[in-house]
């Protein structure tokens, strides 16, 4: 029953329209009743970001910045709340970046993707949690991350050998926030190997 209830959910989103509830199910057949509902238009500042949580003055752009360089990092000044340079590999492309100023921090799950899978729902806390959850945020060049969009796996996927493990923060990310795949990136993810 919850398979079929995702899969007509995700049909019906389509149509602007939201499974609501499935009266009868008979011999294999379901009968749905479907309701408008309003998703609410994404904005992204609904989604505060890029929080200094621990307020050591780094941001959370900073900390995966310096959780993900190869080699130590190095601070603009010694206060060390921003990083100047360190190195990092761009997941999505192999290529290689020495300067903060090259890369974005891209959230695997996309923010208007999330928000538009069940994050809508959330309240303020809750989207800043996912917002600055550093298991779905990556160092990657600019050009790839704006390359990906709020584009799901089965419409962006990476160009390395990282695919793998990128399906797999996707389902883990998926289910930790309890997010309504739409369908094709479903069964991309189940199918791939």
């Amino acid at each position: 029953m919850t398979f079929l209830k995702k899969i007509l959910s995700i049909i019906s989103k389509g149509a602007g329209y939201f499974l609501l509830s499935v009266n009868t199910v008979f011999f294999n057949q379901s009968f749905v009743k479907a309701e408008p509902i309003d998703i609410p238009t994404y904005s992204r500042s609904e989604w505060a970001h890029w929080l200094d949580e621990d307020d050591d003055c780094q941001d959370t752009r900073q900390e995966v910045l310096i959780g993900q360089s190869l080699v130590p990092v190095v601070f603009e000044n010694d206060e060390e709340c921003r990083v100047l340079k360190g190195l990092w590999t761009d997941p999505y492309t192999g290529f290689i970046y020495i300067y903060p100023s090259d890369l974005d921090i891209d959230h695997i799950i996309p923010l208007a993707y999330a928000h538009v899978a069940g994050g809508y729902l959330w309240d303020d806390a809750e989207k800043a949690t996912f917002a600055n959850d550093q298991s779905n945020l990556l160092a990657v060049s600019r050009g790839s991350n704006r390359s990906k969009g709020s584009r799901g796996p089965s419409e962006f996927q990476p160009a390395t050998t990282f695919l793998n493990d990128y399906l797999n923060i996707w389902k883990k990310i998926s289910i930790i926030y309890d997010l309504n795949l739409v369908i094709e990136d479903e069964i991309f993810i189940k199918n791939f190997r």
